[in-house]
């Protein structure tokens, strides 16, 4: 007899043998080791992620202060927001194309690669203009530096690893992510070991080597997939499908940092700094969701279907989990954060009495990304587009209200206020989606026979 797979992959990939579900119960093993072997990788990128930013929230935190550090959270708040365009949607739609539609994978890279490179250059300008006009205190050429740096070349590496995602090979992306997250580590480690850790210094640094892992980094992995990574002209159907992931993507990005850009447009750096030094250390409690929702995500584009409702079981599962771990993580950070604040930096006083307010982020947080990625399994790209944009609105009216009246507690209110929002309307989306899906499946069924 074999033994099941543990308790948990068990309740989130079930495996009972009904009429509906025998083409996906014989391949179920595969899927489950799978999924369990990108859930490894997953998570050595989530717990190299969290290294990273203990660490560099620690250095950071002793060498720049309140003032630095609101500066350099200020200029990551920009480019967060933008990055969505450049990097998670050219990404996203690569994945799509090519391991969800079965469209040919070299023409799929030109025509991707091209439009990241196309909207890199807007971007870099947008970002520019933007970090210019609401941070302080950056001279025109750190900008410049970091925003190259963040949009250009980072982004362009995150890419190769989406070629191999969207062949199956999630390890090789991951352990490009890893990569980067090291890069950037010893970066910080090197300069404050050197006792020369200040915010241009960085910036350059990470130029640098960024500058010059890119063509190695290609150089060494492209040659395992046989394929050639030359931007070529833009497709428009690829451009649309990329437009509609990166409006999501950018809205989404604005529900995590634009709090934080409306606050440094209208506050010092070291009240930024603070509050971003808060939202770190209640955000890295969320990270073992990010895992089971990045190792999940091909999971839902399967197009075998589970039988009627079978997106929204399959998002209800990981939901279950997320929201229960997110409940018990909030108790612990309730706990711990003082500590841990304090254990960073005396300069940091005032993000103690912040982490209580932003609390309610993580268990609320854990409510809707599932519920988004069974509308991709529904190929409901458009649906998930349009609720991400109504939610940043939501969100930005929220911000651009409470922050101006209520300071950086506006930007906690602001940010309960559009997670509750985003939560209701992607379930009722997906619900809607579903019973459309399984109406036309059963009229379809009964055409054949």
């Amino acid at each position: 007899m074999v033994a099941g797979p543990p308790l948990l992959i068990g309740y989130l990939l079930p495996t009972s043998d009904t009429p509906n579900n025998r083409l996906r119960n014989a391949t179920s093993s595969a899927r489950f080791q799978k999924l369990a072997g990108d859930s490894g990788w997953a998570l050595g990128v989530e717990l190299s992620r969290l290294v990273s930013g203990l660490s560099t929230i620690y250095l950071l935190g002793n060498a720049l202060g309140s003032q630095g550090y609101g500066a350099y959270a200020g200029m990551f708040a920009v480019v967060g927001v933008l990055s969505g365009i450049v990097n998670g949607a050219v990404s996203l739609s690569l994945v799509q194309s090519v391991a969800r539609d079965r469209k040919d994978a070299q023409s799929m890279i030109r025509s991707h690669s091209g439009t990241a490179v196309a909207s890199s250059i807007a971007v870099v300008v947008l970002a520019l203009i933007l970090i210019g006009v609401s941070v302080e205190s950056i001279s025109s050429l750190s900008i410049l530096g970091f925003v190259f740096t963040e949009l250009a070349l980072i982004s362009a590496i995150e890419f190769v690893g989406s070629v191999f995602f969207a062949h199956g090979q999630f390890r090789v992306r991951a352990q490009i992510q890893i990569l980067v997250l090291g890069v950037r580590t010893s970066v910080v480690v090197g300069l404050y070991l050197l006792d020369k850790l200040t915010l241009e210094a960085l910036i350059l640094a990470n130029l640098m080597l960024f500058l010059l892992s890119l063509p190695l980094l290609i150089k060494w992995v492209m040659p395992r997939l046989s394929l050639v990574l030359r931007p070529g002209r833009p497709e428009t159907e690829e451009v649309v499908q990329i437009g509609k992931f990166a409006a999501p993507m950018v809205a989404n990005s604005l529900l995590s940092d634009g709090d934080k850009v409306v606050l440094s447009a209208v506050q010092s750096n070291a009240i930024v700094g603070e509050y971003a030094m808060a939202y770190r250390v209640v955000s890295i409690a969320f990270l073992p969701v990010d895992v089971i929702i990045s190792s999940s995500h091909l999971h839902f584009l399967d197009n075998d279907t589970d039988g009627n409702g079978a997106q929204v079981k399959r998002a209800a599962r990981f939901t279950a989990v997320s929201v229960l771990y997110s409940c018990v993580a909030m108790a612990v950070v309730w706990l711990l954060a003082p500590f841990v604040i304090d254990f960073i930096s005396e300069d940091f006083d005032a993000a103690r009495k912040m982490v209580p307010w932003l609390l309610a982020f993580l268990p609320l947080h854990a409510t809707w990304p599932f519920a988004l990625s069974g509308l991709l399994g529904l190929g409901r790209v458009g649906a998930r587009s349009w609720i991400m944009i109504g939610s940043s609105v939501v969100s930005l009216a929220a911000y651009a209200t409470l922050i101006p009246w209520l300071g950086w507690k506006g930007g906690a209110l602001g940010t309960i206020v559009s997670e509750v929002v985003l939560s209701i309307v992607a379930w009722a989306a997906l619900l809607h989606a579903q019973r459309a899906h399984d109406a036309g499946s059963r009229n379809e069924a009964l055409s054949d026979r």
